[in-house]
């Protein structure tokens, strides 16, 4: 899971860098909110609950600094 996780979290910072270089600013201010409100959401509904149920998981998801 936490690797699924990474991946999505390095492809939505992936369409945040790319717009940076091809939106303009009032434009990529929406991209970058929309990018962070996945990402927080997906930190508050999976990634939280699942490191409360499995800390042994923290570790892993520091190293893949997914915390």
């Amino acid at each position: 899971m936490l690797a699924a996780i990474k991946i999505c979290d390095t492809a939505l910072m992936g369409v945040a860098d790319r717009a940076n270089d091809m939106e303009p600013s009032d434009e990529l201010h929406k991209i970058r909110l929309a990018v962070g409100s996945v990402l927080t959401e997906i930190d508050q509904q999976l990634i939280s609950p699942t490191l409360r149920r499995h800390p042994e998981l923290l570790p892993d998801a520091e190293e893949m600094k997914l915390r």
